[in-house]
Formats: structure tokens, C-alpha cells, sequence
């Protein structure tokens, strides 16, 4: 049994080494696609371009453009006159969000202790206006509760201060766990298709009949098959790895050698299903 999967493995190993679309398959696919996925794929959301329609020109609502203009989220690159000027910003792609302050604002907050502020987000890019709208609420309720308690100052604070802390994610950075996600997606699609590419070749050169009828059983042919990519494929994820660290600062901080041992069953399941 040992001495058919190893001729198997060794026939498997001259195909691989004689068929360039392979070898260029496994090694520069996942490569390219992490690339293109690691960079492209960036949810974020910081210095949004944002254009200001101020008709209250009063203290509180240059203090909360104060908030926005200090806030790594949001860069004000246009103040206008006219709703319609706001209007054509957003239609234009000039800025993806719109503040604009009634002209009542201050009079309001200062006599009512209430007023509001409308925000116009472009909607095109559904994820990013979600997030955009959420850090604004962020800056304009802590500007509320300070108004509230009458901190008007950066040195005073209020009595509850939260402090939150993540963790494996401290900074949430979104590569942090974009990167290991497209890691296991790249290699749960190369296993799959380098697999399934071997034995579809062997059907085309019309060798599948002659291993079919001799002396190497099913579960030899699976085997045989198989590790020559199990080996390519574990290369290819060392690879993989470093290419990580390199290009995005992803690295292992827990044990490598476990990750590579689960790895390894994961490719081998990959490889399985193809």
C-alpha cells in the first residue's frame, strides 16, 4: 500500500513540476488576491469629507464644528451660503456628508437648553454612511452632555468617564482581523480547486481509466493525490504568513506551531472536499 500512494505521490509530483498553470495557480493566486483583498477591502472610515451649512454663526455651533474639525473622522473641506450649494456638494461627490445648524441653534440651547443639528450623509456606500453617522452622533453627544453639565472646558470632565478596553484588537484596526480572514477564504478556495483540477486533468488526458483499473484502491488514489498538494498548499500559507507580517503588521501572538498543526487539518479538509 505504502509503495503504490508513494509512486502515486512521486507521478503527482512530475505533473505539478511540468504544468506551469499549476505552479502559477498555487503560488501567485492567493498571494495577488491577499494583496487585493487586504488593501482594497477597508472599511474604515477616517477624514470623511464633509461640507458645513452654519446659518446660526453663533458660539455653540462653532464650537461643535470645533469637535468635528478636531476629530480624525471628519475633515471640513467647504463651508456654504445655501441649502442648495450643501445640495450640490453631496450630488457632486465634493464632500460625502453635509452638517447644516438651523438658524436658531445657539438662541435654542441657550434659552430651551435644546435644539438640533442636521446631518446629511451620501448613502451610496451604505457601510461607510453607517459608520460616518455613528461617529458624528459620538462627537455631538459629547458635546451635548458637557453642555449639560456645564464642562465647558477641555480640563474639566464629567463625573463618569468610561473607559473601554478591547482586546487581541486594541487599536481596532480593521486589518487585524481582515487579514486572517482572507487567509483561510484564499486557502479553503486553492485547496478546493487545485484538487479538483488534478483529477479533472487526469479525465481529460484519459489516464483516470487506466488508474481505475489497476491494482491502486480508492482510498490510495484520495491519499496519493493529495499530499503533493497538502505540501504545496502548507508552503503556500508559510508564505502567506510572512506576506502578512510584511505588507500589513499581522503576526501570530499566540503559538505558531499549534497554528500550523490546525492548519494543516484544515488544508487537509480542503483538499478532501476537491
Amino acid at each position: 500500500m505504502l509503495r503504490r500512494i508513494l509512486a502515486l505521490v512521486y507521478k503527482e509530483s512530475l505533473q505539478i513540476a511540468r504544468d506551469r498553470r499549476i505552479r502559477t495557480l498555487i503560488v501567485s493566486m492567493p498571494l495577488t488576491l491577499l494583496v487585493i483583498f487586504g488593501y482594497g477591502f477597508n472599511n474604515e472610515v477616517r477624514h470623511l469629507k464633509t461640507a458645513v451649512l452654519d446659518l446660526d454663526r453663533g458660539s455653540h455651533s462653532r464650537g461643535l464644528l470645533e469637535r468635528f474639525r478636531t476629530s480624525e473622522y471628519f475633515d471640513l473641506v467647504r463651508y456654504v451660503q445655501t441649502e442648495q450649494e450643501l445640495a450640490d456638494c453631496l450630488d457632486s461627490g465634493e464632500a460625502k456628508m453635509g452638517i447644516q445648524f438651523p438658524p436658531d441653534f445657539t438662541r435654542g440651547l441657550l434659552r430651551d437648553r435644546h435644539s438640533s443639528v442636521q446631518l446629511l450623509v451620501d448613502g451610496s456606500d451604505s457601510n461607510a454612511s453607517s459608520l460616518s453617522l455613528s461617529y458624528a452622533r459620538g462627537v455631538i453627544q459629547d458635546y451635548s452632555v458637557r453642555q449639560v453639565m456645564g464642562l465647558e472646558s477641555e480640563d474639566l470632565f464629567i463625573p463618569i468617564e468610561v473607559r473601554p478596553r478591547v482586546w487581541y484588537n486594541p487599536d481596532l484596526e480593521q486589518v487585524n482581523y481582515m487579514v486572517p480572514g482572507i487567509i483561510g477564504v484564499l486557502l479553503l478556495q486553492l485547496t478546493i480547486v487545485v484538487t479538483a483540477m488534478a483529477v479533472v486533468k487526469e479525465k481529460e488526458l484519459g489516464t483516470i481509466e487506466q488508474l481505475m483499473v489497476s491494482p491502486i484502491r480508492p482510498v490510495e488514489f484520495i491519499i496519493g493525490k493529495t499530499l503533493p498538494y497538502a505540501f504545496l498548499c502548507w508552503v503556500d500559507m508559510i508564505l502567506i504568513l510572512v506576506l502578512s507580517y510584511i505588507l500589513f503588521g499581522v503576526e501570530v501572538k499566540g503559538s505558531l506551531p499549534l497554528l500550523l498543526v490546525l492548519a494543516t487539518d484544515f488544508l487537509f479538509a480542503g483538499l478532501g472536499l476537491g
